[in-house]
């Protein structure tokens, strides 16, 4: 985490430094660890190259840390590494928690859920789930791509109480962020 920096993937720096930026005056970066505010309810950077059980780290004192099923780790991350699904069974399952329930659908609960998404290639006809909380077909929310359309849904009770699609014809090998 360096504080004030948007070039994460040109700039590598340990410690406090002084950086002189060419045309700029100097400032400090400060390295470490994260600030994460306390209404932060998960953090995963999926940059884990490897380990066993649940070592995909959540960065937040929830400690909801996920077991991934099948996916592979890259060191071409858009920051970092990343991990590599195969878009029909690869997952990352994180223990339930009420932490990511979206209060059904009300205003009550206000959420960001945010990530960076690159397909290989077209990703073709058929649903890609990126992120989600599934208990059971009458209550989840779920955030995916369906047939050229991002789309978002939360059901409760059986009813769909956010419904929305918007179109979307994502290219391979570009980045996107979604939130």
């Amino acid at each position: 985490y360096l504080a004030g920096l948007t070039r994460y993937d040109q700039t590598h720096i340990k410690g406090d430094s002084i950086v002189k930026v060419e045309g700029d005056s100097s400032r400090r970066i400060s390295v470490g660890g994260e600030n994460i505010d306390k209404n932060t309810v998960g953090l995963w950077h999926l940059d884990e190259g490897g380990g066993s059980d649940d070592y995909i780290k959540d960065f937040t004192a929830n400690a909801g840390h996920g077991t991934p099923t099948g996916t592979t780790y890259s060191n071409s991350g858009k920051i970092g590494g990343a991990r590599s699904f195969n878009g029909t069974s690869d997952f990352i399952s994180i223990p339930d928690s009420d932490n990511w329930w979206l209060d059904s659908g009300s205003s009550d609960n206000q959420w960001t859920v945010s990530f960076w998404v690159m397909f290989n290639g077209a990703p073709g006809a058929g649903r890609r789930g990126f992120v989600g909380q599934y208990q059971g077909d009458s209550n989840f929310w779920s955030l995916y791509y369906i047939d050229n359309e991002f789309a978002i849904r939360v059901r409760v009770g059986g009813t769909n109480v956010v419904s929305s699609n918007i179109g979307w014809t994502p290219t391979g090998s570009t980045w996107y962020n979604i939130a």
